[in-house]
């Protein structure tokens, strides 16, 4: 017997689209899940709709999501995403994309910036890895920047570069 609910099945339809590469339809499927307010659920609808939304390049909707799961869901718990190794708070996870928005619209000041966000989330929420290590999602944000600006180098302004 079948136990799941309506939601439950709309999240695993969602995610199974997400799976396949259909992601502008599971972005779609998982709002649809969000509007149910359902507190054990709706988190990481809105949560993998802005990872969906991300990934098909629109960044300002996958912001405005995942903003919109960090005001509306202080607290909650992952319960189910597209990697199951993730454990913890869902708005590290959305600090997270934001982040990752952010830098690649070219943000990275305001990118930086999240990170302090994330911090406040070390121990309440983190990635497992393959070996089994626990990463929070500062150090995975705090990665994500390095491997964009290049690890100890300074930022220089094209200022600078005219007069260095």
């Amino acid at each position: 017997m079948n136990s799941d609910t309506p939601l439950q099945q709309l999240f695993l339809e969602a995610m199974q689209l997400a799976a396949d590469g259909y992601l502008a339809e599971a972005a779609i499927q998982f709002k649809k899940g969000a509007e149910l307010q359902d507190p054990d659920l709706s988190d990481d609808c809105l949560v993998n709709a802005g990872i969906c939304s991300m990934q098909i390049g629109m960044l300002d909707e996958a912001i405005r999501l995942f903003r919109q799961e960090i005001t509306e869901y202080p607290g909650s718990l992952l319960s189910n995403s597209m990697q199951k190794n993730e454990l913890g708070e869902t708005s590290a996870k959305s600090h997270y994309g934001i982040l990752q928005c952010l830098a690649a619209q070219g943000k990275l000041e305001q990118a930086r910036a999240e990170l302090d966000a994330l911090r406040s989330y070390d121990g309440k929420a983190w990635v497992e890895t393959a070996e089994g290590n626990r990463l929070s999602y500062a150090e995975l944000g705090e990665q994500f920047l390095e491997s964009l600006t290049g690890s100890e180098a300074p930022v220089v302004t094209s200022e600078e570069q005219e007069h260095g």
